[in-house]
């Protein structure tokens, strides 16, 4: 029986031992997976954590790196762009920008005796930071400003540039650029300069930065030749000139500027001009044009006229003018022109009431209505002189000269004639006065 007890004790206890070892099993196995997910929820939050970190200190890096002032690096850099170009460069300072991509930006750049740049940017080729030979993706130059002293200056530095052995420019962007032209500044531009396969200056493409002009400029042996697109685009010499279309090809030889074409609407009419503008000693412009069906009000708003004449004026002459200031070069023009205007009126002049009423008396009405008005006009230092003048009407016929002075007195002789019912008025008649309040005399 002792023996049976025995057996039946092991036979319980090796049971129980079986049962208890998966039960201990399952115990291990809930905290491994309790102790495996709070560590891998614990290494989430370390990558969350060190992304957002290193984001904000990229993003601080990127920010203090464009305010900070590298200033060793601007003795090396000005070395090497002096053994470039062949000219002293002095560079104020350096920052750099890892933003949108990795690139230095050097600030207030001297270039020679006469160049200036508010800032050069360059975005370099990494990889070719160590080689003997440099290489540039884009340089960007900002707030040139070329003018009679520097141009010739300009236009080799790109030439030297893209033959520098020690460096290679592939993309050169122009930002901010002016053209000074004595007391006339021209821009700001912005563009780019492509080069030929020898690295000699091909193009340089130009818009203005409002969208009114594009300007492309081509070497032409000792010359350069010029292609203009003008939309809206005001004439620099008088902001009141304004061009609704333009296309004109010109060329510059030193100080001296010729337009062999100029095409384009201006005033609601059209436009065909050639010109010749020098400004090696002041300002001086001589050429000839055609301009047809313009708007009279228009034109002679532009020229700060005070005669109101209504309808649409062609006019075909020639002109010269000189000036000490550039503005100017518009205000006292020496032109010659027939003039052609149709279906309009003279306001504030009545010329049937001078034939009507055949005394000495104001003129000052409505307006003088025309089908047809012609003349030749004579325009020289500030007085116009209206030459054979024919205005006419079904009922109503006029011809004479009149004269304009500077301080808009009026002078001249007229012959007009009336018919009305049947009955036939003449009148000839001296006309003083004012413009604003012409007599019969």
């Amino acid at each position: 029986e002792k023996r049976a007890y025995i057996a039946l004790a092991e036979k319980q206890s090796a049971a129980k031992q079986q049962v208890e070892i998966p039960l201990k099993t399952k115990r291990l196995s809930i905290d491994f997976g309790s102790i495996l997910l709070q560590r891998v929820k614990w290494i989430a939050q370390l990558v969350k954590t060190t992304l957002v970190v290193g984001f904000i200190l990229a993003l601080l890096l990127i920010g203090i790196l464009h305010f900070i002032n590298i200033s060793p690096l601007i003795a090396p850099i000005e070395k090497l762009a002096t053994e470039s170009i062949g000219k002293p460069v002095h560079i104020e300072q350096v920052r750099a920008s890892l933003w949108p991509q990795p690139h230095l930006v050097l600030g207030n750049v001297g270039i020679g005796d006469t160049l200036k740049a508010a800032s050069v940017q360059v975005i370099p080729n990494v990889a070719t930071l160590f080689e003997s030979v440099k290489r540039v993706k884009l340089l960007t130059i900002q707030g040139l400003v070329i003018d009679q002293n520097n141009g010739e200056e300009s236009w080799q530095l790109i030439e030297t540039l893209g033959k520098a052995p020690s460096i290679k420019v592939e993309q050169l962007i122009l930002s901010d650029l002016s053209f000074k032209l004595k007391d006339l500044m021209l821009g700001p531009f912005d563009g780019k300069m492509t080069l030929t396969e020898v690295s000699e200056l091909n193009t340089i493409d130009l818009h203005r930065v409002d969208g009114t002009l594009t300007a492309q400029i081509k070497p032409l042996g000792e010359d350069y030749a010029v292609t203009l697109t003008g939309n809206h685009w005001p004439l620099p010499l008088n902001p009141n000139i304004v061009f609704d279309e333009l296309k004109a090809n010109a060329s510059i030889h030193q100080n001296q500027m010729t337009f062999s074409q100029i095409n384009g609407a201006i005033f609601g009419g059209n436009i065909s001009a050639k010109a010749v503008l020098d400004w090696s000693n002041g300002w001086h412009t001589t050429g000839d044009f055609t301009l047809t069906n313009a708007n009279s009000p228009q034109l002679l708003k532009a020229f700060a006229s005070k005669v109101s004449v209504e309808g649409k004026v062609s006019v075909i002459g020639d002109f010269a003018s000189q000036s000490a200031e550039a503005l100017k070069l518009t205000n006292t023009p020496t032109i010659s022109a027939s003039i052609a205007l149709k279906n309009g009126k003279i306001n504030g002049v009545d010329l049937a009431h001078a034939v009507m009423f055949n005394q000495n008396t104001s003129l000052a009405g409505d307006a003088t209505a025309f089908d047809q008005l012609t003349a030749n006009l004579q325009v020289k230092d500030g007085q116009y002189h209206y030459k054979q003048i024919l205005l006419s009407t079904k009922q109503f016929h006029a011809n004479g000269n009149v004269d304009i002075g500077q301080n808009q007195a009026i002078s001249g002789r007229v012959n007009a004639v009336l018919n009305a019912q049947s009955r036939r008025l003449q009148a000839d008649f001296n006309l003083g006065g004012t413009i604003d309040h012409v007599k019969r005399q």
